[in-house]
This record gives structure tokens, sequence and C-alpha cells, in this order.
């Protein structure tokens, strides 16, 4: 059932602009649209959590399937930061926007070796490498 529904996923992804990125053992999918801004060794692109499981937030009990993310890559340092975020109640940014929350957190962070932030940094440098 779950390989079903993944197979009728991927067109509606490939379909929106999204390009599949990896996926986690705990079953969230990344994706990333193409690089919107590129300045210098920073690149700017819009990453989406594709989540297997609804996702509840502890403090507003809000849930949600999916979540937008404006990231800013570091290319030269292999970092990345997250900016605003929309999170939706159905998969692949669809349904109603249940949450929006604006970058409270400016720093980068840096991606380790073969973790999910690797994968996208690798994602949005690979014309600059």
């Amino acid at each position: 059932m779950l390989a079903l529904l993944l197979a009728l996923l991927r067109p509606a992804a490939a379909q929106s602009g999204w390009t599949r990125v990896a996926e986690d053992p705990r079953g969230i999918v990344f994706y990333a649209k193409a690089p919107r801004t590129s300045a210098r060794d920073r690149v700017s692109l819009d990453l989406l959590y594709d989540y297997r499981d609804v996702q509840q937030d502890p403090d507003t009990l809000l849930s949600h399937r999916s979540a937008w993310v404006a990231v800013t890559v570091d290319c030269r340092n292999r970092a990345l930061r997250m900016g605003d975020m929309r999170k939706f109640g159905e998969n692949m940014a669809r349904g109603p926007v249940v949450e929006r929350t604006h970058a409270s957190d400016v720093r980068y962070r840096e991606a380790r070796p073969d973790t999910m932030d690797d994968a996208i940094v690798r994602f949005a440098c690979k014309r600059k490498d």
C-alpha cells in the first residue's frame, strides 16, 4: 500500500517542480526546487519536508503532513540555515496552511557527512562544485 502511495505522489512532485533529494529512515522525504538565487558561495532554495506520518506540534497541537521551508546554503563551508516555514495539512504542500513560522535562528549549521543536511547541501551546491 505504501509503495502504491509513493508511486502516486512521485508524478505530483515532478509536475509541481519538486525534485526528490533524499529520504530518511523515519519516513521523511526531502524535496527541493531548483535554486532561486545564487550569490558568491551561497544558494537560496525551497525545501519540502513530506512526512509519511502526521506530525503534531507538542505546544500548539497543530497537525501537519508537509512543510515548505526557505533554505540558504553556504557551499564553501558546507552549512545551511533554515528560514521561514509554512506547514500544510496534506502531503506535498497541499491543503490548508496550518502554521507559519518566521526564522528566529539565523545561524548556519554544519552539514555533517552522510546526513539529510549533507544531501541538501550537495543538491544545492552541485552547480558550484
